[in-house]
Protein backbone atom coordinates (compact mmCIF):
# COMPACT_ATOMS: atom_id res chain seq x y z
CA UNK A 1 0.00 0.00 0.00
CA UNK A 2 2.60 2.60 0.97
CA UNK A 3 4.24 1.90 -2.71
CA UNK A 4 1.06 2.21 -4.08
CA UNK A 5 0.81 5.57 -2.95
CA UNK A 6 4.67 6.83 -3.26
CA UNK A 7 4.17 5.80 -6.75
CA UNK A 8 1.07 7.58 -7.82
CA UNK A 9 2.15 11.08 -5.68
CA UNK A 10 5.44 10.61 -7.75
CA UNK A 11 2.97 10.83 -10.46
CA UNK A 12 1.25 13.80 -9.48
CA UNK A 13 4.51 15.44 -9.63
CA UNK A 14 5.00 15.14 -13.53
CA UNK A 15 4.37 17.87 -15.85
CA UNK A 16 2.80 15.69 -19.15
CA UNK A 17 0.17 13.94 -17.64
CA UNK A 18 -2.94 13.84 -18.94
CA UNK A 19 -6.30 14.54 -16.61
CA UNK A 20 -6.63 10.92 -16.71
CA UNK A 21 -3.07 10.04 -15.32
CA UNK A 22 -3.40 12.47 -12.64
CA UNK A 23 -7.01 11.42 -11.82
CA UNK A 24 -5.79 7.55 -11.56
CA UNK A 25 -2.91 8.77 -9.52
CA UNK A 26 -5.39 10.70 -7.07
CA UNK A 27 -7.85 7.70 -7.09
CA UNK A 28 -5.21 5.41 -6.31
CA UNK A 29 -3.91 7.69 -3.10
CA UNK A 30 -8.28 7.80 -2.44
CA UNK A 31 -8.63 4.03 -2.64
CA UNK A 32 -5.24 3.18 -0.48
CA UNK A 33 -6.74 5.82 2.20
CA UNK A 34 -10.58 3.99 1.74
CA UNK A 35 -9.25 0.97 2.59
CA UNK A 36 -6.70 1.59 5.26
CA UNK A 37 -9.76 3.80 7.51
CA UNK A 38 -11.69 0.73 7.36
CA UNK A 39 -9.65 -1.11 9.80
CA UNK A 40 -8.63 0.58 13.24
CA UNK A 41 -6.17 2.45 13.59
CA UNK A 42 -4.40 1.12 16.50
CA UNK A 43 -4.26 -2.12 14.35
CA UNK A 44 -2.30 -0.56 11.24
CA UNK A 45 -0.17 1.58 13.88
CA UNK A 46 2.49 -1.11 14.12
CA UNK A 47 2.82 -2.42 10.43
CA UNK A 48 3.58 1.43 10.06
CA UNK A 49 0.11 1.72 8.21
CA UNK A 50 -1.53 4.56 10.55
CA UNK A 51 -1.58 7.40 8.07
CA UNK A 52 -4.79 6.31 6.23
CA UNK A 53 -7.65 8.46 6.42
CA UNK A 54 -11.26 9.09 5.38
CA UNK A 55 -10.35 12.77 5.06
CA UNK A 56 -7.92 11.90 2.60
CA UNK A 57 -9.72 9.35 0.73
CA UNK A 58 -12.24 12.15 0.35
CA UNK A 59 -9.98 14.83 -0.76
CA UNK A 60 -8.18 12.18 -3.47
CA UNK A 61 -11.68 10.96 -4.57
CA UNK A 62 -13.26 13.93 -5.14
CA UNK A 63 -10.84 15.25 -7.29
CA UNK A 64 -10.72 12.19 -9.07
CA UNK A 65 -14.14 11.67 -10.04
CA UNK A 66 -13.78 16.05 -10.49
CA UNK A 67 -10.83 15.46 -13.37
CA UNK A 68 -12.67 12.64 -15.40
CA UNK A 69 -16.39 12.59 -14.48
CA UNK A 70 -16.75 9.53 -17.21
CA UNK A 71 -14.99 6.71 -15.25
CA UNK A 72 -17.65 4.77 -13.23
CA UNK A 73 -15.28 3.57 -10.65
CA UNK A 74 -14.03 6.80 -10.05
CA UNK A 75 -17.74 8.05 -8.97
CA UNK A 76 -18.63 4.89 -7.20
CA UNK A 77 -15.75 5.20 -4.62
CA UNK A 78 -16.46 8.45 -4.66
CA UNK A 79 -19.95 7.91 -3.39
CA UNK A 80 -18.87 5.67 -1.15
CA UNK A 81 -16.07 7.61 0.72
CA UNK A 82 -19.62 10.48 0.86
CA UNK A 83 -21.44 7.54 2.85
CA UNK A 84 -18.70 6.68 5.29
CA UNK A 85 -18.60 10.56 5.54
CA UNK A 86 -22.98 11.06 6.05
CA UNK A 87 -22.98 13.34 2.94
CA UNK A 88 -25.82 11.42 1.60
CA UNK A 89 -27.45 13.79 -0.36
CA UNK A 90 -23.73 14.47 -2.16
CA UNK A 91 -23.52 10.61 -2.53
CA UNK A 92 -27.11 10.00 -4.13
CA UNK A 93 -26.08 12.46 -7.03
CA UNK A 94 -22.49 11.20 -7.73
CA UNK A 95 -23.91 7.36 -7.43
CA UNK A 96 -26.70 7.87 -9.75
CA UNK A 97 -23.89 9.69 -11.93
CA UNK A 98 -22.15 6.52 -11.48
CA UNK A 99 -25.21 4.61 -12.61
CA UNK A 100 -25.90 7.02 -15.65
CA UNK A 101 -22.50 6.67 -17.32
CA UNK A 102 -21.90 4.71 -20.21
CA UNK A 103 -19.37 1.93 -19.07
CA UNK A 104 -15.93 1.77 -20.94
CA UNK A 105 -15.08 -1.91 -19.90
CA UNK A 106 -16.55 -5.01 -18.29
CA UNK A 107 -14.98 -4.01 -14.66
CA UNK A 108 -17.58 -0.66 -14.93
CA UNK A 109 -20.37 -2.75 -15.24
CA UNK A 110 -20.05 -4.37 -11.58
CA UNK A 111 -19.27 -0.93 -10.06
CA UNK A 112 -22.40 -0.24 -11.74
CA UNK A 113 -24.03 -2.60 -9.90
CA UNK A 114 -21.96 -1.84 -6.63
CA UNK A 115 -23.27 1.81 -7.16
CA UNK A 116 -26.84 0.59 -7.19
CA UNK A 117 -26.44 -1.04 -4.19
CA UNK A 118 -24.75 1.74 -2.37
CA UNK A 119 -27.58 3.87 -3.65
CA UNK A 120 -30.29 1.64 -1.88
CA UNK A 121 -28.70 1.29 1.08
CA UNK A 122 -29.46 4.80 1.50
CA UNK A 123 -32.61 5.31 0.26
CA UNK A 124 -33.94 2.45 2.74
Amino acid sequence: MKQIKNDAEIVLTFNHTTNYEKALAHYLIGRVHLKLAEIPKLLRMPIGLGWGHIDEAFRHLSTAAALYPDSVGFLTDYGQVLIQRKQFQEAKQILNQAINTKPSDIADLEKIEEAKKLLKSIES
